[in-house]
């Protein structure tokens, strides 16, 4: 829906309430991201691979984000 400061709230206030809740990280990432706010979007993503397990489905995507974001930061 491209409404991604709308999102970043909602992903901050599931976060507020359950810190553990990996994928509320991985939705901040992606919203901080479209924002502009890539280091936020690295903290949230790397916060997101810390607590998911290996078996997420979602992990690899999150880890292949955070080689392109990194990768982009260091170009720059």
């Amino acid at each position: 829906l491209k409404r991604h400061a709308a999102a970043q709230d909602f992903f901050l206030g599931a976060i507020e309430l359950q810190p553990a809740k990996s994928n509320a990280y991985y939705g901040l990432a992606v919203a901080l991201d479209a924002l502009g706010d890539r280091p936020g979007a690295l903290g949230a993503m790397r916060t997101y691979v810390h607590l998911t397990g290996p078996e997420d489905p979602w992990l690899a995507k999150a880890r292949s984000a955070l080689w392109e974001w990194q990768a982009e930061s260091r170009e720059k």
